[in-house]
């Protein structure tokens, strides 16, 4: 662990240098050559038109040049940019508009999606919360809507690391700030996700080796940059609304689900708090929809947990003998028990059910 953590540090420092030299009005980065500062497109552009994507081009690359220089903006220039950004991202899910999106916008000579990066990092320094959220929203449809490659692309970019970075959603109170932490659990959990076996199959990724190596990436780039924020939002669980509270749940869950196909990943949740809060969680989550979906995803953890090689499987009883050991049995078995009074709906109980049958476990009592 301490070869990890020091990793960490000396990553985030690399970046918050970068992040504080593009932030330099004396600055000689990619980003000063991208954006020319012209305040026009934006400023002026009609929402109403209709806009081509060279047009969406010029006035996104104006809205980074405004938030770089510092450009004040007032009331109705935050709502501007809200609506815009909100316009701009997929309504849909069109990986092919999504993928036209993230090189169109920001032209590169380049695949890459680094400069589009660096645009939304721009946005992200705006001292305007609401354009903040409006840039982590827009980023959250963008990779949750990319194909796998593209994903991968923006791991690799050290995209996490560097959002966190300027962010810092450690020090923002909750109140006010619900709509950025929840974003910003959307977009680690995404990225994190990456070492299921199902995106390895999308993106052809069969040998053992190759397998080790990118997870070890999604790891190193995705979840030990994350681990400061997922411990905030632990010490914090009491005051989340009920959604943001659902929000990291499935967070939780995500980081459960992933970590026995990769053994780093496995100690590393296993010495932290998620193991040891997540059944406690689970019993306190109020709205039972939540519930339901997150029970589904642990059933379908199980099932992806089954097929594996015997590290895996491994891996699994050691991840499952902790959670017990945490009271998630026990608070499985409370759930069956209120499902004689009604307390929940018939489809939690079956989730229950069918999640103790997968752990061999006889529920005929009910």
């Amino acid at each position: 662990m301490g070869k990890i953590e020091l990793s960490s540090m000396i990553q985030e420092e690399t970046i918050h240098q970068l992040v504080t030299q593009n932030s330099s009005p004396s600055s000689t980065s990619n980003i000063d050559v991208i954006f020319v500062p012209d305040r026009d497109p934006f400023l002026n552009f009609d929402h109403t038109s209709e806009l081509s994507l060279d047009d969406k081009s010029k006035i996104y690359r104006s809205l980074v040049a405004l938030v770089k220089e510092g450009y004040h903006f007032d009331n109705a220039l935050e709502d501007k940019t809200v609506h815009f950004l909100k316009n701009l991202a997929p309504s849909w899910y069109n990986r092919q508009f999504t993928a036209t999106l993230v090189t169109g916008l920001v032209p590169s000579s380049s695949d890459s999606p680094s400069d589009f990066v660096e645009s939304v990092l721009t946005l992200l320094t705006s001292p305007h919360s609401t354009v903040v959220a409006a840039a982590l929203s827009f980023l959250n449809t963008i990779v949750n809507f990319s194909v796998p490659a593209v994903k991968l692309l923006f791991v690799k970019s050290d995209l996490i690391t560097s959002v966190l970075t300027i962010v810092q959603p450690h020090t923002l109170p909750i109140a006010g700030n619900e709509e950025i932490l929840d974003k910003l659990i959307a977009i680690v959990s995404s990225l994190a996700y990456l070492i299921d076996p199902s995106f390895l199959r999308k993106l052809r990724i069969t040998a053992a080796v190759e397998k080790s190596s990118h997870r070890e990436v999604i790891f190193r780039k995705v979840v030990v940059p994350s681990y400061q924020y997922v411990t905030f939002l632990i010490s914090n669980r009491h005051v989340l609304n009920r959604h943001l509270f659902g929000s990291f749940m499935d967070e939780l869950n995500t980081f459960l689900q992933i970590s026995p196909f990769h053994r780093p990943m496995l100690e590393f949740v296993l010495a932290s708090p998620i193991v040891l809060v997540f059944s406690s969680c689970l019993s306190s989550l109020g709205n039972r929809d939540f519930l339901h979906s997150l029970l589904r995803n642990i059933e379908y953890s199980i099932r992806q947990w089954k097929p594996e090689d015997g590290e895996v499987v491994h891996s699994r009883k050691r991840m499952m003998q902790a959670l017990f050991s945490e009271g998630f049995e026990d608070t499985l078995e409370q759930m069956l028990l209120h499902g004689e009074d009604g307390t929940f709906r018939n489809y939690v109980v079956t989730d229950c059910r069918s999640i103790f049958q997968l752990m061999g476990k006889n529920v005929t009592r009910m």
